[in-house]
């Protein structure tokens, strides 16, 4: 929309909320009475007692992808008591997770209902019932064909139908929010997008082709795929894109694609049999350079750029819409390194954004903090997220909250911290020392035992065994003990806390590793041969037992061991309390990814400037 347009709507928003707050839940009309008729009703006027839902339509919608390829998207409208043409309520549309459907994202629907607004679900292109093939929320792909979500909540006359051939028009929508006059061509509604996990990145990639859209929730999604599947934590040159190239994440990115495919193909079996023969990805390559990713280690430039080209992080300049970001504190898929990476480009190109790291995600959370199977104003997230958009939908004076606010896992009930920027924490540095010490002050060159050895690259073996990538954690009394083959880790351990010390964020290393034959594994042609270390943060309890801090490893691939490497670690959420210990480990290998193949005995000498790990804290 234009400023013009902006600056005008905000007097007729106040007008229309007035009314909307005057309204009670009705029954959603489609164009009239008359033509709620040519909707196809899955529930009209069968909804329980007490629920605020009015009516709902199954629509199939068609629209186009940036190379001309039709699809057609299969929808629930639904909207609660009180919505009609003289009555209007702002829109939501819900993008549901990978593999999955619209049903998935039900319950949220129905509280937005409950709270006044429309809501528009659909399964995206590839799954559930909707036709193409699995975009990966690229903008071209799935951004295009969601603009036409937009166009029905908009009342563009045409768009949407009851059947599955798109031959039978339904009736138009005319009791959603405009931000345009109702006869303009634009069909401007007051809507907002929200999804979880692909939905997110769904959200991304229809704000970023479609300025209608008003604002968007993008929760425990990704920045860059090629991060989320291939991770490099070191050299990183922007958000969380790096110069070289990263490690397979094997674990999580084979059990996607297979995923994916299995879902594909059982979903559409009514509507396109042929799923189960061909690869489920709108680029029919994808399958086989996940495939051949996984296998050799890494991914060939090709899938890089393509990977690139299609991700949030090329997508976000296009955006101008606030965007409240969620990303889970428990996310061995999507990390807090994204949703951070994703905060500080909008951030920077003036969008207003805020930053919630609560207790969900890929991995579990907490049901008080978050629960999508059963969701309430009573959770701290979806209460915000129902301010949110009341801020922007309904212009209700909502607060937006602080920059950053994350949930302190440590507490028995939810309770969350806040901060001005997540880079404004404070930071305690540890050097790695002698004899396994991990020191206030740096080790000196003359210092004895200053030096630990590991072996990496057993012929690209786990070396190290501990939690699996795509399992639950637990979030209440979570002990994450991991086993390494003798010889494949160095280790290094703080002195006893004397009081608690709450870690939030990204902690940094920076090191410098030795290897025989360094020149040689730096060559371009050598990146299977170059050395892959995995980095985590133990909590060691009193009588010694180590729990690897959030579940997770770092991977990193030392492209040239003659220079120190800047790694940025997995962002975690963690109290080490008094009595406790905070570890730190350099392993060869891992479960979870696809390492080197030509072994390699790495030196870390404690007496080399600069080995550090730095830890951001809240006071």
């Amino acid at each position: 929309m234009t400023t013009s347009a902006r600056s005008s709507r905000n007097v007729a928003r106040r007008l229309i909320a007035a009314t909307t707050a005057l309204s009670a839940f009705v029954t959603v009309i489609v164009s009239s009475p008359a033509a709620a008729h040519d909707i196809v009703s899955s529930g009209a006027g069968e909804t329980g007692e007490g629920s605020s839902v009015g009516w709902d339509a199954t629509l199939y919608i068609p629209g186009v992808t940036a190379d001309g390829s039709s699809c057609v998207l299969m929808a629930t409208l639904s909207a609660p008591d009180g919505v009609d043409a003289a009555h209007p309520a702002p829109a939501v549309i819900l993008g549901h997770g990978y593999a999955q459907d619209r049903s998935s994202m039900t319950p949220m629907a129905e509280l937005l209902q409950q709270h006044g607004y429309v809501t528009l679900t659909f399964d995206a292109p590839g799954f559930g019932q909707s036709t193409c093939g699995v975009g990966l929320a690229d903008p071209a792909v799935d951004g295009m064909v969601m603009r036409s979500l937009v166009d029905v909540l908009g009342g563009k006359p045409g768009t949407a139908f009851t059947d599955p051939a798109a031959h039978t028009p339904a009736g138009t929508v005319d009791f959603v929010m405009r931000d345009d006059d109702p006869d303009s061509a634009t069909h401007d509604p007051r809507v907002g997008v929200l999804g979880a996990s692909y939905g997110g990145g769904l959200a991304f990639a229809v704000a970023s082709v479609d300025p209608r859209v008003d604002t968007i929730i993008p929760a425990a999604t990704f920045n860059d795929l090629e991060y989320s599947l291939f991770p490099q934590a070191a050299g990183l040159t922007e958000g969380v894109q790096a110069r070289s190239v990263g490690v397979a994440k094997t674990t999580w990115g084979l059990g996607l694609v297979a995923g994916g495919q299995v879902m594909s193909t059982l979903q559409g079996l009514g509507i396109d049999p042929g799923r189960a023969v061909r690869c489920h990805f709108a680029r029919a390559e994808t399958c086989g350079d996940m495939i051949a990713a996984a296998l050799r280690g890494f991914p060939d430039e090709d899938f890089r750029a393509y990977l690139d080209q299609i991700s949030p992080h090329a997508s976000i300049p296009r955006i101008t819409a606030p965007v409240l970001l969620i990303q889970g504190e428990f996310d061995t898929l999507f990390t807090f390194n994204e949703a951070l990476a994703s905060y500080r480009q909008l951030q920077a190109q003036g969008n207003t954004v805020r930053l919630v790291w609560g207790s969900l995600g890929h991995n579990g959370g907490s049901s008080l903090d978050y629960d999508g199977a059963s969701p309430s104003t009573s959770q701290p997230i979806v209460a915000r997220i129902i301010g949110w958009l009341g801020h922007w939908l309904k212009d209700d004076g909502s607060d937006l909250g602080e920059p950053f606010t994350f949930t302190k896992t440590w507490e028995a009930a939810p309770e969350s911290g806040t901060a001005s920027d997540p880079d404004a924490l404070a930071r305690i540095t540890m050097y790695l020392g002698a004899a396994g010490s991990l020191a206030e002050t740096p080790a000196t060159q003359t210092a004895p035992n200053r030096k630990q050895a590991l072996l990496a690259n057993v012929l690209a073996l786990p070396t190290s065994v501990g939690h699996v990538d795509a399992a639950s954690i637990d979030h209440e009394n979570g002990v994450y003990a991991d086993y390494s083959l003798p010889g494949t880790q160095a280790y290094w351990q703080g002195e006893v806390l004397r009081s608690p010390v709450d870690v939030v964020g990204v902690p940094r290393a920076t090191l410098s590793v030795s290897t025989p034959s360094e020149a040689w594994r730096a060559q371009p042609g050598n990146i299977a041969s170059q050395v892959t270390l995995y980095l985590k943060i133990y909590d060691v309890a009193p009588d010694g037992s180590r729990s690897v801090v959030g579940a997770v490893s770092t991977p990193v691939r030392v492209d040239d061991t003659r220079k120190p490497v800047d790694i940025e670690l997995q962002g975690i959420v963690h109290r080490f309390a008094a009595g406790h210990r905070i570890g730190f480990a350099i392993a060869g290998g891992d479960l979870n990814f696809r390492g080197g193949i030509t072994p390699a005995l790495v030196t870390i000498d404690a007496g080399v400037d600069g080995q550090t790990l730095t830890l951001p804290v809240a006071e």
